[in-house]
């Protein structure tokens, strides 16, 4: 297995994300350059988050046989087990496996997610959170 840092987007690592058929775990890492060049000369697809390359790791939640797939190991930086929702931006490393999936449409290529270790974390902000911050009594009212 392998290991690649930046800045992850997208990340469902606890709960699939079902928007689409089949259901994944997924990550979607911006890398350099480089390393984008690297990976699309070995037949990776490259995606683009504001103007940066970056790659797409995935699990399939259910496996060939119809059993699922446990979620995605997630660490803080001392290796311990972290139980949170990783939010845009947050600074990870990414243990992945490269995978080739041959079929009558062809050979693809995609990057198998294994685990992620969480060196920064962004927290993530589903919407439900207060954003405001507190207003002293002598701050001048503000009206919307």
């Amino acid at each position: 297995m392998a290991v690649l840092e930046g800045p992850v987007f997208w990340a469902s690592l606890s709960v699939p994300n079902k928007t689409f058929d089949p259901a994944t775990y997924q990550a979607t890492l911006v890398v350099d350059q480089k390393t984008a060049d690297e990976f699309e000369g070995k037949g990776f697809k490259i995606k683009e988050i504001d103007e940066q390359p970056a790659l797409f790791f995935r699990k399939y939640y259910n496996r060939p046989d119809g059993t699922t797939n446990p979620p995605v190991r997630v660490v803080d930086k001392a290796k311990n087990p972290l139980d949170v929702a990783v939010g845009n931006g947050s600074k990870v490393k990414i243990q992945y496996q490269p995978r080739v999936i041959e079929n009558k449409y062809g050979v693809f290529n995609w990057l198998e997610l294994q685990a992620v270790q969480v060196l920064d974390l962004v927290e993530y902000n589903n919407g439900e959170t207060d954003e405001f911050d507190m207003l002293d009594d002598d701050a001048d009212d503000i009206e919307f």
